[in-house]
């Protein structure tokens, strides 16, 4: 039961959570890296009253984003060109970089960690690794420590205040009752679930990858009906690979994954999507969904999971001189029958 100083909720899955009520607390958050999430969560921290702490390695694009007109109006941000003195300065610590490069920021942290509490919202699995950022991190760091961001966030969205919402997982109650005070404001909620880190994480990686299948089913001209079709064989592979992992699949049914698979699926601006579309590489930008899928198919393999849709998204990938072969396997995958009987009887 909710105190008299929280109000308790619930989400599609059945999760209770407890969030506090919104009061002005202010606290000292460093944001490291500039790209279009590090930028907006500037904007939206900003806008609840805390002290943002700005790092961005690159002194051009750090120098475009200070000029950015919802960035620039903003005085409670703070660009500085040292890690070591955000690490040293904030309360709150978000690294917003792709997991392929989120190294660097861990190297830097670790000798000088003083129990700062980490929002991780990097979609993958650590750099050459079959485990995700939390796993990794919760070997060097505290796990009470740690809190995983998910959900769809295209950062356009954020920066003019459409209506948006995102997971927050966390192992430790305390920690997810601030967050709400850091995070809520009149057009950004954040839903709190304790102990479903994994499965959250999971969701990120899922999506992205699936995206790109996504794409390609677009590339091929297939139309809707097939990428509805393609939606329902891809909850049935993510449930028995949450399953197989013991995880709780009914986390797929949050934003973390159902919302973020039709945000990034559907959508014109999504990297993954666009590869898919494409099936080329650009070495400027980084595609999650595609570093991400190795290790996630190695993980199937190692728990007998089948994901038939990721096996043939990968020979798209690696083999793109074969399309039309592929399109034929991908279109037998879906229309593979799938028959749901329930028991009828008569009283």
């Amino acid at each position: 039961m909710a105190s008299d100083q929280e109000v308790e909720g619930s989400n599609p899955s059945g999760d209770v959570f407890y969030i506090q009520k919104p009061q002005k607390m202010k606290k000292n958050i460093g944001i490291i890296g500039t790209g279009s999430l590090g930028t907006a969560l500037t904007y939206l921290l900003s806008q609840n009253k805390n002290k943002i702490y700005l790092y961005e390695k690159n002194p051009q694009i750090f120098s475009q984003i200070l000029k950015h007109p919802k960035i620039k109006k903003q005085k409670n941000i703070f660009p500085t060109s040292s890690l070591k003195e955000i690490i040293q300065t904030s309360e709150y610590l978000i690294p917003c970089l792709p997991s392929s490069v989120i190294d660097f920021f861990y190297n830097e942290l670790k000798p000088i960690y003083n129990n700062q509490k980490i929002i991780s919202v990097s979609k993958g699995f650590y750099l050459n690794t079959t485990r995700t950022i939390s796993q990794t991190i919760t070997s060097w760091l505290p796990s009470k420590n740690i809190i995983v961001f998910s959900g769809p966030t295209f950062a356009e969205e954020i920066i003019q205040q459409n209506p948006t919402s995102a997971i927050l997982t966390s192992n430790n109650p305390n920690i997810s009752k601030e967050l709400f005070s850091i995070f809520n404001n009149n057009f950004f909620t954040p839903q709190i679930i304790h102990n479903k880190t994994i499965e959250n994480e999971y969701a990120g990686i899922l999506k992205n990858c699936y995206a790109i299948s996504l794409g390609i089913i677009t590339k091929a001209n297939l139309g809707m009906n097939t990428k509805c079709l393609c939606i329902d064989k891809i909850f049935t592979e993510c449930k028995t690979f949450y399953q197989n992992n013991q995880l709780d699949s009914n986390q797929l049914y949050n934003i973390s994954f159902l919302g973020d698979l039709i945000a990034t699926g559907f959508n014109q601006n999504s990297r993954n999507y666009q590869f898919g579309q494409k099936l080329k590489h650009n070495k400027k930008i980084t595609v999650e969904g595609e570093l991400n899928l190795k290790p996630l198919l190695q993980i199937a393999k190692k728990t007998n999971t089948s994901l038939p849709i990721l096996e043939i998204t990968n020979k798209f990938i690696n083999q793109p001189q074969n399309f039309s072969q592929h399109i034929r396997q991908l279109q037998k995958i879906l229309l593979a029958p799938s028959i749901s009987m329930t028991a009828h009887t008569n009283k």
